[in-house]
C-alpha cells in the first residue's frame, strides 16, 4: 500500500524499510515493495560484526538491482570500504564542512 502511493506521487522518494534482520526468503518482496531494507540489526564497531556483515552482504549480493539494494546499517566510518561491497549509498551523518579533508 505504501509502495503504490509513493509511486503515484510522481517524486523521487526512498522507501527504507527496517524489518530487523530480512530474512534472505523474503527478498522478492522486498524487492518489488521497497527501495532499500535492513539485513542486519545494529552494527557495533567490533570485528567479529564486521566479518559476519561481509558474509551477509555477499548473501545479499545477488538482490542488488536497480532501485533496490539490501541496507548493511550505519557503519563506523572506519569500515565505509564494505559499502563498496555491498552497492548502497553511503549516507554521511556529518556536516560536510566539518569533515577534515586529510584521509
Amino acid at each position: 500500500m505504501i509502495r503504490k502511493a509513493i509511486d503515484r506521487c510522481a517524486r523521487p522518494i526512498v522507501l527504507s524499510l527496517s524489518p530487523g534482520p530480512a530474512a534472505l526468503d523474503h527478498a522478492s518482496f522486498l524487492e518489488e515493495h521497497a527501495n532499500m531494507w535492513r539485513m542486519t540489526d545494529d552494527f557495533w564497531d567490533k570485528w567479529e560484526h564486521l566479518y559476519e556483515m561481509f558474509d551477509r552482504c555477499y548473501k545479499w549480493s545477488k538482490n542488488i538491482g536497480p532501485g533496490y539494494w539490501p541496507d548493511a546499517d550505519m557503519l563506523p566510518l572506519g569500515h565505509i570500504g564494505i559499502r563498496s561491497v555491498d552497492g548502497a549509498p553511503v549516507i554521511v551523518s556529518q556536516g560536510l564542512r566539518k569533515m577534515s579533508s586529510k584521509p
